[in-house]
């Protein structure tokens, strides 16, 4: 479950999008595909749930939020997220449409 507490996100999934304002939750079931994108025109806060929990390890191990911008390419966390999906049950399916 993801809720929003600051800014504007469009949430996707493979048949449907809404607009997510702060208050807003969205239950995700284990196993869908789903993106969200910040569509505001501020840095968007969202806090997620994860129930059974477990995923957390994932999003540990991968690195989290990075501290400083990347000088080249993407962050370090993207590709250690993107080794370490596998082995945590997780598929990355790419970026959201636009």
């Amino acid at each position: 479950m993801i809720q929003i507490v600051e800014g504007r996100f469009l949430f996707l999934t493979d048949a449907d999008e809404w607009e997510l304002s702060p208050g807003d939750l969205v239950y995700i079931p284990q196993g869908s595909l789903h993106g969200i994108r910040n569509v505001g025109n501020v840095d968007g806060i969202t806090m997620t749930f994860y129930t059974p929990g477990g995923l957390d390890q994932y999003f540990s191990l991968a690195g989290g939020a990075e501290r400083e911008a990347p000088t080249s390419g993407l962050p370090a966390s993207i590709g250690r997220a993107i080794s370490l999906a596998p082995d945590h049950g997780v598929k990355l399916e790419g970026p959201p449409p636009q």
